[in-house]
């Protein structure tokens, strides 16, 4: 791990904490911050920083369209992680079982707005009950 995904993680870690104490201004902020390192390096934990916007988000109750994206991009870069472990199926029920906060919360919100095909196809990927 490098200074900079380093560093991005740290923000993602201060993101969390400060959503949990309901300062998403800030939240939003560190994890926008995030994003841009975690993706600038091409981390596998980018998805994290992605999910922590998306939080952060959903607690100033901003625009729909950006909270989607957010949970889009980081249900997407899980999708490529668990690919990479398609032919160890051990692996890939335990991926699919302990990274799936993201992609539960895209099935939600695509629930709310009234998508519940593509819900279901979220929640079939995902094993999602």
């Amino acid at each position: 791990i490098g200074v900079g995904e380093g560093i991005g993680e740290s923000l993602v870690i201060k993101s969390e904490a400060l959503s949990a104490l309901g300062k998403y201004e800030e939240a939003a902020e560190n994890a926008r911050e995030a994003v841009k390192l975690l993706e600038e390096f091409v981390s596998g934990e980018r998805w994290q920083a992605h999910y922590a916007l998306a939080k952060a988000l959903q607690g100033l109750n901003e625009k729909d369209a950006e909270i989607e994206i957010s949970l889009r991009r980081a249900v997407e870069i899980l999708d490529s992680i668990r690919a990479q472990l398609v032919g160890d199926e051990k692996r890939f029920i335990q991926a699919t079982q302990s990274l799936n906060a993201p992609a539960k919360d895209l099935r939600d919100f695509l629930i709310k707005s009234d998508r519940k095909t593509e819900a279901l196809e979220i929640g079939r990927s995902w094993q999602l009950s």
